[in-house]
């Protein structure tokens, strides 16, 4: 007799297995890579680094999209999807920081801000539907951004 798989994906070795590979590779980005943008460095922003630093967050966004309960503060995939999407945010907002033409970035940089967007949107009509009026307005005013 086989063992019973679990009914809910995310508990089984597999999903795991995804979601930490992409914690490593984040956390295995080297120190002088860190920082796409150069914003810290003072160099000029790196178009392949850029896209590079968004992969893996758009990775983990569609990893757990589709099982994240976005009404729920407990849920283990909406804390991931949100904190996926936010920092898809900071790549944007450094981005926007600097005087490199957008038009020269990636397709692919246009397709993760969509991701972080969709994403963003599913807990601001959570949000609204809880009637949480303060997280609502955080949530749209990080949404402004990506308009």
């Amino acid at each position: 007799m086989s063992p019973e798989k679990p009914s809910d994906p995310r508990e089984t070795k597999e999903f795991k297995e995804l979601n930490g590979l992409i914690n490593a590779f984040i956390a295995c980005i080297p120190k002088e890579f860190k920082d796409p943008v150069g914003v810290t460095t003072g160099a000029k922003l790196d178009p392949t680094l850029y896209v590079a630093h968004l992969l893996p967050h758009m990775a983990m966004i569609t990893l757990h999209d589709p099982h994240a309960n976005v009404y729920s503060a407990n849920d283990a995939s909406a804390r991931e999807l949100l904190l996926a999407a936010r920092m898809i945010m900071e790549l944007i907002y450094s981005v926007c920081g600097t005087a490199f033409d957008l038009l020269y970035l990636d397709h692919t940089s246009s397709t993760a801000w969509f991701l972080a967007g969709a994403a963003l949107i599913r807990f601001l009509a959570a949000k609204t539907a809880q009637g949480d009026e303060v997280e609502a307005a955080i949530l749209m005013e990080e949404l402004n951004a990506v308009k």
